[in-house]
């Protein structure tokens, strides 16, 4: 890698001793802010250890300094490049077909490929139009799959994928540069960087993976959809963690855990409310710090290790703009062929049947969720050509569950009108949806719920 990169990636991963990421090596969605170093129990008056909370603060405002520091350091020349590629269409060509298959590919010399010589030598050199450090970032990810004997280098991980996203994390106002930075990570291999996340066992690896797969595919961008179509039919995805799981196996094992977990958080919420109501009660006579350490167990967020929202939002954008190969994909990877090595999973009914769990419990902590796999679902059968997306579902319980969220007249105290609308909003949408085409078995079906 580039060295002022390298500096940067070494910086991060020095302080081992601080949460570098906003997210739990053991998985969860509740994460302490980066760079937070976590301080001893106070045992005397807050004023005397005002030193240690400034000493704290600097570290946050530094931490975020440090990383602001590395996402520009990645971003020099990758728009540049980006817009070399547009101003000469032979330049993104070639690239393509450097890079093809996630850069199994490239040379020895650092995976450039004949395409860089087509932008400006001299400026190529001086980084000033070329995206060596993103590509080469890219590449290490790509080659740095955990195997025997090797043990996962966690903090460089974490920290490259977190570059990646926030490369891509641009505002709406830069849809077309955005777009375009999506495209030449693309071409670079960032798909199967993707998928390799995914894949893994590893609760914070998943996570960064869906939410560089959300960053990548943000807006519907086709490219990207085929090129994880392609990557994910071949088959030679495997876990970045050394792990033996598939995308597929672990996009539905999340979503099973997303099932378990509405009675393991209503369980949670409930035992929160107790601690509440007894709170006095229990801090009385302790230290000040002692009674704030209490106050901020009771008051932690519930810890998620199915990420619902990035799993169902990551499977929506796939199929967003009726790309009909993945929808077929993600309901049958075998295409109707039982010679097929692909496993056997079907993720359009696994969202579903998440729904169907959710309908009867949605309040203010999950009505999210409800709203997503509402969303997904339309996108799944939104231009399905073959129709066996809203086959499936009609022929199930969905109709039903439709009906009750669209009779319902209120989902509790805790679920803000705003999002009862939105989840309502979104069902009529998918109703909709199902009716389109000229499948006369849903509009029947329909008809006899509704």
């Amino acid at each position: 890698m580039h060295e002022p990169a390298a500096r940067q990636l070494e910086a991060v991963q020095a302080e081992r001793g601080k949460a570098v990421t906003h997210d739990k090596p053991g998985g969860g969605e509740a994460r302490p802010a980066a760079g937070v170093e976590r301080l001893a129990p106070a045992t005397g008056h807050p004023q005397e250890r005002l030193l240690e909370y400034v000493r704290a603060y600097a570290d946050i405002v530094d931490s975020r300094r440090e990383f602001g520091a590395l996402v520009a350091i990645f971003c020099v020349g990758l728009d540049a490049e980006c817009e070399a590629r547009e101003a000469k269409p032979g330049v993104r060509v070639l690239q393509r077909r450097g890079l093809a298959g996630a850069g199994a590919s490239r040379g020895a010399g650092g995976g450039r490929g004949a395409a860089v010589g087509l932008v400006d030598g001299r400026a190529a050199a001086r980084g000033e139009m070329d995206a060596a450090y993103t590509r080469n970032l890219l590449k290490q990810l790509l080659g740095g799959r955990v195997i025997a004997g090797l043990p996962l280098d966690r903090a460089l991980t974490v920290a490259s994928l977190r570059v990646l996203i926030a490369l891509l994390s641009l505002p709406a106002a830069q849809e077309a540069r955005r777009r375009r930075r999506q495209w030449l990570l693309a071409d670079e291999g960032a798909c199967s960087v993707c998928l390799m996340m995914c894949s893994c066992a590893d609760a914070q690896l998943f996570s960064l993976g869906m939410r560089f797969t959300i960053a990548l595919l943000e807006g519907g961008n086709t490219h990207v959809q085929r090129a994880m179509h392609a990557a994910l039919a071949a088959g030679t995805v495997a876990a970045f963690d050394g792990s033996n799981g598939s995308w597929m196996g672990q996009v539905k094992s999340r979503l099973r855990r997303g099932v378990k977990e509405i009675s393991e958080r209503k369980l949670f919420v409930a035992q929160q409310a107790e601690r509440r109501q007894y709170l006095a009660e229990d801090v009385a006579g302790l230290s000040a710090a002692a009674a704030a350490a209490v106050r901020a167990d009771i008051e932690r967020d519930f810890e998620s290790a199915a990420f619902v929202a990035e799993t169902v939002e990551a499977l929506r954008l796939l199929c967003e703009g009726h790309f009909a190969p993945m929808q077929e994909y993600l309901r049958d990877p075998r295409g109707g062929r039982s010679d097929s090595s692909a496993e056997p999973v079907d993720l359009v009914s696994e969202v579903y049947s998440l729904l169907a769990e959710l309908e009867p419990e949605i309040d203010g902590g999950n009505v999210a969720q409800a709203t997503a796999c509402v969303a997904a679902l339309t996108e799944f059968v939104q231009g399905n050509l073959s129709g066996a997306n809203t086959r499936m579902l009609v022929d199930s319980k969905l109709p039903e569950v439709l009906d009750r969220l669209v009779c319902k007249l209120e989902f509790g105290p805790t679920v803000p009108p705003k999002d009862a609308a939105a989840l309502r909003a979104a069902v009529a949408t998918l109703l909709l949806a199902l009716l389109e085409g000229s499948c006369l078995r849903a509009e029947a079906r329909l008809l006899q719920v509704l």
